[in-house]
């Protein structure tokens, strides 16, 4: 029985020492970079849940994102960290005579979008080859988005409203924008050297648009893909 006590404290020992000396365990780390980050845009009847209803429509907004990350590590044995970052997301989207509505009118629409993201996420940097020179993250965590700036001019809503008056509620305040969303975020960082390439998605929970009117709700997601230098 000693024997076997002796030996699970020398194997406790062994793993213990080669964990410490696990690349990348207990050291922070800086990034910065930039993202190629397309934005979904879908319209949802506010009177039943989003996920089991269906999108009355969608809009794909292109843009970037650009940003700085900061790596806390958790652990001196193991390379578990918290990511904490800010990054400035742009996105614009211009819709003249391309796509029709539920109705067949030509949209003739031009949206431009600016936020701030602070992303915070539990990463977990898995050092491969045989000299460790990879790292592959893989993350997970929460978005918190100010919005700084939410255009969106439609002129055939403004030629409707000189027509024919505030019909149907058509006013200026049709739709209420958010200042301040929140959302989940997934995504997965390649690290060689100090190079790293990464995508992520981030899934916002709460609506950047409330309709007052007809009971639509405007919610978004972002795809991102990108390069960064890692320091």
């Amino acid at each position: 029985m000693k024997k076997i006590f002796a030996l699970l404290a020398v194997l406790a020992m062994t793993l213990g020492a080669n964990a410490q000396n696990r690349p990348g365990a207990g050291k922070d780390y800086n990034r910065v970079e930039i993202y190629y980050a397309p934005m979904f845009v879908d319209h949802f009847n506010t009177r039943s849940n989003r996920f089991n209803n269906w999108s009355t429509s969608s809009m794909t907004a292109h843009g970037f994102k650009a940003g700085y990350t900061h790596g806390f590590h958790l652990s001196k044995k193991w390379p578990m960290f918290i990511e904490a970052g800010a990054n400035l997301q742009y996105n614009h989207k211009t819709l003249e005579n391309e796509e029709m509505d539920e109705d067949g009118n030509l949209y003739d629409v031009s949206v431009k979008y600016l936020r701030l993201n602070i992303p915070v996420a539990f990463t977990w940097r898995f050092a491969v080859g045989s000299k460790k020179l990879w790292k592959i993250s893989p993350y997970t965590g929460f978005n918190f988005g100010i919005n700084l700036l939410y255009k969106a001019n439609d002129k055939n809503m403004f030629k409707f409203i000189e027509e024919y008056g505030s019909i149907y509620g058509y006013t200026d305040d049709y739709y209420s924008a958010k200042r301040f969303q929140f959302g989940l975020i997934e995504g997965v960082n390649f690290t060689y050297k100090c190079w790293n390439f990464g995508l992520n998605y981030v899934i916002d929970l709460m609506p950047l648009e409330k309709s007052k009117t007809i009971g639509i709700n405007n919610y978004t997601g972002t795809f991102a893909i990108g390069v960064g230098y890692e320091f």
